[in-house]
C-alpha cells in the first residue's frame, strides 16, 4: 500500500464481519483497529477500520465506509467518502440513492458492483461487474478473481473486503488467487 487506508465499519454491530475484515486485510498490509470494544493498534499501518454503530460525519477523500449488512440508525456522510454497500441493506441503499456517494454495491446479483461467481468453504470466484476506480485513478476493469478461504465466510464479507482492496489500490494478478485465510 503506498497510502493509509483508513475504512469506518458502519451499522449494527458485526463482530464477525470485524474479524474477517481484519484478518483477510492482513494478508496485505498492517491492520490496525478501533472499535468500541477494543482498540489494535500497529505501528506503520496500511488499513485503519474504524468501527462506528452511531452517527458518523466523514471527512477527506481517501475515506471509505463499509456498511454492515443491518443498518437501524441515521447516518450522514461526506459525499468524497466511497460507500462499499450490501445490496440486501435497503436502509442504507436509501440513504445513498439520494445522495452524490460513489457507491459499490456487493452481494449475489448481477445488478452489483461486485458479486460471487461461485463459493465453496475452501474458496470462491469475485466478478468486478463494471468499472472502477481506485484511489490513485486507475481504472480498473472488469474481471474474476479467484480466493482462497481458510473457512466458509459470508459472501458479503468477501465481496467488500476485495471491493476495498481495489479501490485502495490493490492490484491484482488475475492468474492467482487472492489470500483471505483467516488462519
Amino acid at each position: 500500500m503506498v497510502i493509509l487506508t483508513s475504512v469506518v465499519l458502519y451499522g449494527d454491530r458485526d463482530i464477525i464481519f470485524c474479524n474477517f475484515l481484519c484478518k483477510a486485510l492482513s494478508n496485505f498490509g498492517k491492520v490496525s483497529f478501533i472499535g468500541e470494544s477494543r482498540i489494535l493498534i500497529d505501528d506503520n499501518c496500511d488499513f485503519l477500520i474504524i468501527e462506528k454503530t452511531g452517527d458518523i460525519s466523514l471527512l477527506g477523500e481517501s475515506k471509505f465506509v463499509i456498511f454492515n449488512k443491518h443498518l437501524s440508525k441515521t447516518l450522514k456522510i461526506c459525499t468524497k467518502t466511497t460507500a462499499i454497500v450490501s445490496s440486501s441493506n435497503e436502509a442504507a441503499l436509501n440513504y445513498l440513492s439520494q445522495s452524490s456517494q460513489k457507491t459499490i454495491s456487493c452481494s449475489m446479483s448481477t445488478k452489483d458492483t461486485i458479486s460471487l461467481s461461485s463459493i465453496t468453504d475452501e474458496s470462491a470466484v469475485i466478478s468486478l461487474q463494471r468499472q472502477l476506480s481506485d484511489i490513485n485513478g486507475r481504472i480498473i476493469e472488469p474481471h474474476d478473481m479467484r480466493v482462497k478461504l481458510s473457512e466458509p465466510a459470508d459472501e458479503y464479507y468477501i465481496c467488500a473486503a476485495y471491493a476495498l482492496l481495489l479501490i485502495s489500490g490493490y492490484e491484482p494478478d488475475l492468474t492467482e488467487y487472492v489470500d483471505f485465510s483467516v488462519c
